[in-house]
């Protein structure tokens, strides 16, 4: 019965998968200006042409991803597609004086908006790393190694590009996401499997990553708190009871990959008990199904 289940679920999603793909195929190319259209309708209609750079980024990848590993997206079609998107991602989503990508484009490419988070780097990351392994060419893989460095630079060491020149207000209190070392195992993981020689070079971010995700535990593990203090204890207020399930499952397969490369079984159980199966029980909708983004860890839902 498990493995009739297992195969219905695989068929579902393989058939969305073929849709999806043809859907933005078909309607989020932007052959004027390069890139992707990313608000459209469900027919296909673009009712915004602002383009964003975590969407485009994540775009390049996908279809990068596709072509190098599923067969019926091998195809000169995807491959120039991902092409595209990237040289307008590389065009303009980066300011030159400071290396930051931006978060918001015009159509044509000029920046609207930067956001002080480091996401749209790490998305630029990803896409040029699977870039470099769909097309062998290593100005993508330079690319990815440059903003890597950047960003362990500007989490580990200096984040003064990061606030965009503001400094910490006095009542300010310095936390810590989970997004970030979250996104840090994502993106390390991602030049590991381009260049496996990359390992040795990311493997002091990686520990940090997985040490800092590990100080969103809070409760004696009964919570996975979305943000705690630079110490890694419990922030008073609103901010300090958040618990978003998603991104606690996300964190939870990202530890558990990384434990399960370097033979951690008790890491790879943490990832599975507190990380994963704690936030689906708590963060299950059961009237209507699916996650609810965002819960209080004292009031449960919002």
């Amino acid at each position: 019965m498990a493995e009739k289940r297992l195969k219905e679920f695989y068929d579902d999603i393989s058939e969305d998968l073929t849709r999806c793909v043809q859907f933005w195929l078909t309607h989020s190319h932007d052959d004027k200006y390069g890139g992707f259209f990313n608000c459209i309708d469900e027919d296909g209609t673009v009712y915004d042409e602002t383009k964003h750079v975590w969407l485009q980024a994540r775009q390049v990848w996908m279809y990068a991803k596709l072509y190098n590993e599923e067969e019926q997206f091998n195809t000169q079609a995807v491959l120039h597609a991902a092409e595209k998107g990237a040289g307008f991602l590389m065009k303009f989503a980066k300011d030159a004086s400071t290396g930051r990508c931006y978060l918001i484009l015009t159509r044509d490419g000029r920046p609207i908006k930067m956001q002080r988070t480091i996401f749209s780097e790490c998305f630029y990351t990803m896409a040029m790393s699977e870039m470099a392994k769909a097309t062998k060419q290593e100005l993508y893989k330079t690319e990815a190694i440059q903003m890597m460095d950047r960003l362990i630079h500007w989490v580990r060491e200096d984040d003064t590009d990061i606030r965009l020149g503001r400094p910490p207000l006095a009542g300010e209190a310095r936390s810590e996401s989970l997004a970030v070392p979250m996104m840090l195992l994502c993106v390390t993981h991602e030049l590991q499997t381009l260049d496996p020689s990359l390992g040795a070079r990311y493997r002091d971010i990686q520990e940090w990553s997985v040490q800092k995700a590990l100080s969103h535990v809070q409760r004696e593990g009964t919570v996975i708190l979305e943000n705690v203090s630079t110490s890694g204890t419990e922030l008073p207020g609103s901010l300090g009871r958040l618990m978003i399930p998603g991104h606690a499952i996300e964190a939870g397969w990202f530890l558990l990959r990384y434990a399960k490369q370097n033979g951690h079984d008790e890491l790879a159980q943490k990832a599975i008990d507190q990380f994963m199966n704690g936030p689906f029980a708590r963060g299950w909708d059961d009237e209507c199904g699916g996650l609810y983004y965002f819960l209080d860890a004292d009031r449960y839902r919002y």
